[in-house]
């Protein structure tokens, strides 16, 4: 019976010390999880807002090819001023006719680049190239969605401006 009860006497439990330090263990692992999850919405908030702004361009630029536009029924897109969260696509919705309506980004985005109006032409083409830039308050930073000249688009760090492709130099070799 002594032996019995000596093992029940040796069996406590946990102590106070090691409960604080595990529920701040967990309290820290938790925050980290968290300030994580943050920041992969504010992540996905900005890119699905800049592909998002990229298939309205995309659309614009295809409608341009479809309907062959002439001069002065090209579709469009426009940015207004940079802070702002704002655009406008003008193009035919299906009505036969063209017409503008208003889009906006995601909370916590907005455009960094100065307002800019974007035609496509009746090939899809504009006439300079342009880099709209989306911001993130919560990231501190941009993502390039890019329209090249010839109306490539593109979203991230992938964008090629027209005007870093250097001229290609064409020469005849003679044969004899």
């Amino acid at each position: 019976m002594n032996a019995n009860s000596r093992t029940v006497r040796q069996q406590r439990g946990f102590t106070l010390m090691q409960m604080v330090i595990t529920i701040a263990i967990i309290a820290i692992v938790t925050t980290f999880g968290v300030l994580g999850i943050k920041t992969a919405r504010a992540e996905f908030r900005l890119q699905n807002s800049a592909r998002l702004f990229a298939t309205y361009v995309e659309k614009a630029r295809a409608d341009s090819i479809r309907r062959h536009a002439g001069t002065g029924q090209e579709a469009s897109v426009e940015t207004f001023d940079p802070g702002t969260a704002n655009y406008a696509i003008s193009m035919d919705y299906g009505a036969g006719t063209i017409e503008t309506r208003n889009f906006e980004l995601e909370s916590g985005l907005s455009f960094d680049t100065a307002s800019k109006k974007v035609t496509f032409d009746w090939r899809g083409r504009i006439a300079e190239a342009w880099v709209f830039q989306i911001y993130s308050d919560y990231l501190q930073r941009s993502l390039p969605v890019d329209v090249s000249g010839s109306g490539d688009i593109t979203v991230g760090e992938q964008h090629f401006p027209d005007q870093l492709i250097p001229a290609v130099e064409i020469v005849k070799l003679l044969t004899t």
